[in-house]
C-alpha cells in the first residue's frame, strides 16, 4: 500500500508539471491518461508513438502547436489487467474517445468575434504542422493515423475565407467585402463632416452654450446647450445633465447627417452578420474533419509538451548479454 501510495505521489507531480507546460487544449487527454493510469489501467502504444514523436522534436527543435480548442484522437490502447478464477489475465480494446469528443456546435452565437479569432488561429497552426510534420510522419508506422489524415485534410480556402474577413485582434476587414467597404467609407466620411459643421454651429452661438464639447447621445451627435435658452434653438432634446441645467441638444439642421450614420451603422452590423453565417456555412460543411483536426493536434500537443519533462523523468531498461553479468548493455529511451 505504501509503494502504491508512492506512485500516486509520483503520478501526480508527473501530471502538475505536465498542467503548468501544457496549453489548454491538451489538458482533456492529459486528464484522460492520468485516470487510466491511477485505476491500474496500463497504456500500450503510447510509449512508442511517444518515443517517435520525441525523435521528430530532436530534428524540429523550433517546432510547436498552438491552438485553441480541445480534443481526443483514437492512437492508443489500454490493456485491463483482470484475476479471473486465481488466474491473471489481461485484455486489450481501445480507449473509448466518443464520450470526450469536441464538438464544433453549428450555432451561429458560438461565431462571436473571440471564438472566430480563436478559430482562425487554430487554423493557421494546424496548415502550418501540416507543413512540418507530413513529409516526416511518413515513414512511421505509429503515427501513420496523423500522417494518412494530415495530408488528405485541405482548409486553405476556408483559411482564405477567414483571413480575407478578421484581423488577428478580431476586427471585420473593411476587405471583407466590397459592401462593407463602401458602407464604412460613408461612415468615416460623415464622422468628419457632422463635428464640423456642429463646430461653425458652436462658433456662431457660443453665447447660448455651456461648453464647446461636442458628444454622443443616444447614438447621434449633439452639443452642450444652456437650458434657459432652449425655446431659441430649433432641434432635438437627445438628454438632459443630472443637474438638468444644459441639455445634450441635436440642431435641426444635423438631424439629417445622424439619421444617415444611424442608418449606416446598422447597414454595417447587418453585413458583418452576413460575413459571419458565411464563414459558419463554410465551417459547417468540414465539421467532420475540422474535429479530427481538433483530435490529432490535441495529442500532438500532449505528446510535445509530455516530452518537455524528459529531462525531469527518465526512465532506463537493462539486458544483461550473457549470465556471467560480466558486462551489462544499457539502453536509455528518452
Amino acid at each position: 500500500m505504501k509503494n502504491r501510495l508512492f506512485e500516486f505521489k509520483e503520478l501526480t507531480k508527473i501530471k502538475t508539471k505536465l498542467e503548468a507546460t501544457s496549453n489548454k487544449y491538451c489538458l482533456t487527454f492529459l486528464d484522460l491518461i492520468y485516470n487510466l493510469i491511477i485505476n491500474e489501467k496500463i497504456l500500450i502504444n503510447f510509449k512508442d508513438t511517444a518515443w517517435e514523436f520525441y525523435l521528430f522534436l530532436k530534428e524540429n527543435p523550433n517546432f510547436s502547436i498552438n491552438i485553441n480548442e480541445a480534443g481526443i484522437f483514437n492512437n492508443f490502447f489500454i490493456t485491463n489487467n483482470l484475476i479471473e478464477n486465481n488466474n491473471y489475465c489481461e485484455y486489450t480494446k481501445y480507449i473509448d474517445f466518443n464520450r470526450l469528443e469536441f464538438y464544433i456546435k453549428p450555432k451561429y452565437s458560438i461565431f462571436g468575434i473571440d471564438s472566430l479569432v480563436n478559430f482562425f488561429n487554430f487554423l493557421k497552426d494546424f496548415l502550418d504542422l501540416k507543413k512540418k510534420i507530413k513529409s516526416k510522419l511518413e515513414k512511421s508506422n505509429n503515427l501513420s493515423n496523423f500522417n494518412n489524415f494530415i495530408r488528405s485534410s485541405d482548409f486553405n480556402e476556408l483559411y482564405y475565407i477567414l483571413d480575407n474577413s478578421i484581423d488577428v485582434k478580431g476586427y471585420i476587414k473593411d476587405t471583407a467585402t466590397s459592401k462593407l467597404k463602401e458602407i464604412r467609407n460613408e461612415i468615416k466620411n460623415l464622422n468628419n463632416i457632422i463635428p464640423l459643421k456642429l463646430k461653425e454651429f458652436i462658433e456662431e452661438n457660443q453665447k447660448y452654450l455651456t461648453s464647446k464639447d461636442i458628444t454622443i447621445r443616444n447614438n447621434r451627435y449633439v452639443i452642450l446647450l444652456n437650458n434657459q435658452y432652449i425655446n431659441l434653438m430649433e432641434g432635438i432634446i437627445q438628454d438632459y445633465s443630472s443637474t438638468h441645467k444644459t441639455a445634450f441638444f441635436e440642431p435641426n439642421f444635423i438631424i439629417p447627417y445622424n439619421n444617415r450614420l444611424t442608418l449606416l451603422n446598422s447597414l454595417e452590423q447587418e453585413e458583418i452578420q452576413k460575413i459571419l453565417i458565411t464563414v459558419y456555412d463554410y465551417i459547417t460543411k468540414n465539421l467532420n474533419n475540422l474535429n479530427k483536426v481538433v483530435k490529432i493536434i490535441s495529442v500532438l500537443s500532449f505528446l510535445e509538451n509530455y516530452y518537455k519533462l524528459s529531462p525531469f523523468f527518465t526512465k532506463c531498461n537493462t539486458k544483461c548479454n550473457n549470465e556471467s553479468n560480466k558486462s551489462i548493455e544499457i539502453e536509455i529511451k528518452s
